[in-house]
Order: C-alpha cells, then sequence, then structure tokens
C-alpha cells in the first residue's frame, strides 16, 4: 500500500438468521454482554417513537471514548474500531478480528446466533498532495463525460461483483470523495476512500467462527492490494 494514506475505520457486520433470540428489551442482551466483555464500558439504549428495521441498532456498547464500537441488532451485529490512533491495517482487521470471535461465540453460545451474511467496511484518510477533487477527476472520468468544465465537487461510488480469496463472492462498493478543510479557502488536498465487501443477499449459507476469520482474511488482503491504493499517479 502506498505510504500517503491510512486506515480510519473498521467495520464488520455479521447477519443473523431469524433463530437469534434478541430479547425484546435490549438491555436483556446488553448488560450481560457488557459483564462479559469488560472493554465496553458505556451502554446506549436506543429509543424510538415507532417501530425500527430489524438492522437498526437496539443498543450500542461503546469503549475508549467511542473508539471501539457494538451495535446489536435482532438482525445484525456490527463492531466498529475507529478514532484516533487507529493501527495499520493488518493490525487493525488483527485487533478486530480478536474482538469479535469470542463476541460471536458468546452470542451464538448464549442467544443462539446464527451468521448467514458478512460484510466488513474499511475507510481510509489519504494524502493526495493536491487537488483531491481534481485527482479524481482525472483519474476516473473521461474527458467527454465532464460534460463542459470540470465539476467543482466528485463523490464516486462504484459497484462491482467480484471474489476475493478463497472464493468468497461479494459486491464490493468502493466509495472516493474529496475532504476539504473547513475554513474560507477549503483546500481539498485530501480524500476518503471507503471499500465495502459483502457477502451476497442470496448466499444464505451459515458461517462459523472459522469462516468469519477467513473473510477478514480475504477482505485485508483485497484492501492492500486494491490497484487504486498502490498507484503513484493518485498519490504524487
Amino acid at each position: 500500500m502506498h505510504p500517503s494514506h491510512r486506515p480510519v475505520a473498521l467495520m464488520v457486520a455479521l447477519w443473523a438468521t431469524r433463530e437469534f433470540e434478541f430479547p425484546a428489551d435490549a438491555a436483556a442482551l446488553a448488560e450481560p454482554l457488557r459483564e462479559k466483555f469488560p472493554l465496553f464500558n458505556e451502554l446506549r439504549l436506543v429509543q424510538s417513537d415507532g417501530p425500527l428495521h430489524p438492522e437498526l441498532p437496539r443498543a450500542v456498547l461503546l469503549a475508549e471514548g467511542g473508539r471501539w464500537a457494538l451495535e446489536l441488532a435482532p438482525s445484525k451485529i456490527l463492531l466498529r474500531r475507529m478514532g484516533d490512533g487507529v493501527p495499520a491495517l493488518a493490525e487493525l482487521f488483527g485487533q478486530v478480528q480478536a474482538q469479535l470471535s469470542p463476541l460471536q461465540s458468546w452470542l451464538a453460545e448464549s442467544h443462539n446466533l446464527r451468521v448467514c451474511r458478512l460484510g466488513a467496511l474499511t475507510q481510509l484518510f489519504c494524502d493526495t498532495r493536491s487537488s483531491a477533487n481534481d485527482k479524481i477527476v482525472s483519474y476516473f472520468l473521461q474527458p467527454r463525460a465532464l460534460q463542459g468544465q470540470a465539476p467543482l465537487e466528485v463523490q464516486l461510488g462504484l459497484l462491482t461483483r467480484l471474489a476475493l480469496a478463497d472464493g468468497w463472492i461479494v459486491n464490493r462498493w468502493l466509495r472516493v470523495q474529496p475532504l476539504r478543510t473547513a475554513d474560507p479557502s477549503h483546500v481539498d488536498l485530501a480524500a476518503r476512500i471507503e471499500i465495502d465487501l459483502n457477502t451476497l443477499a442470496e448466499d444464505t449459507h451459515l458461517r462459523t467462527g472459522r469462516d468469519i476469520v477467513n473473510f477478514l482474511e480475504a477482505a485485508r488482503q483485497h484492501v492492500e492490494n486494491l490497484p487504486l491504493l498502490n498507484d503513484p499517479d493518485f498519490f504524487a
């Protein structure tokens, strides 16, 4: 990977089958989980005036000033690591996997969590040295795509279906956008890149703990070898 970018967040999602025994009172799940995993020292219950989508969290456990977050929903568990001090990519994936594996095992044993889909979203901060917007335009868009003058702002999203290592078939969203300063000059010498990998909705095979480890390793390899992140033309 090119030295001009660094990871700022990693989010890993586990989609649960209907067998997941998620209690009506989310605190009945969150409180024992917090006792079992003392990393999470803050609990926030989600209040709503109406029904929530089953993928939206009912409870969020936080740790280390928000650097870690665990979102609990009836059909989705999401573990997030972000904030200052995020390590290099390989270490970041290792940290998340180390926290996720015992969490998944405990939820499987105590609440019958069965996982049918997996996702990993990596966010990176990229130093582009010159206008990130101009870099995105010149890298991704042909001149005839501009429809006149170069756009003042480009936010790009590319959806692809591809195979990771070990044959994991995933949908990949690659999202790129410039990051501008908050001062009046609005200089954009940096970009945010997201690599969002999800197994297919129609792939309903149950995933074991070993499957989750293998998926995260394949996702890490894919991010590290993404051509854009290793192209000096984008970062020079």
